[in-house]
């Protein structure tokens, strides 16, 4: 099976090319007004100009919002712990 890529486009109106990244190597994204700070497995992090609502239909199942800014990998997360999740809101 091919692996699963996505196309950012470049930051600015005549930059550099579009970048193609495969999705196995984001491990979240994160949300800063209009644009998405995109942070790989490599250490790595670019900004592109794109929407939640674009990402989450493209990502799909393999990402999850855990905040209205905020998209995770699902296989980048390797533990939840309850308790300490739920002291932040008390």
């Amino acid at each position: 099976m091919p692996a699963k890529t996505i196309t950012f486009a470049p930051r600015r109106k005549g930059g550099d090319a579009p970048l193609v990244i495969n999705t196995d190597t984001i491990r979240y994204i994160q949300m800063k007004r209009n644009y998405a700070e995109v942070h790989l497995a490599n250490g790595a992090v670019f900004t592109s100009r794109i929407t939640m609502e674009e990402l989450v239909q493209h990502l799909g199942d393999d990402f999850i919002k855990i905040h209205r800014s905020c998209l995770v990998a699902v296989r980048a997360i390797h533990n939840v712990d309850l308790p300490q999740i739920l002291s932040l809101y008390r």
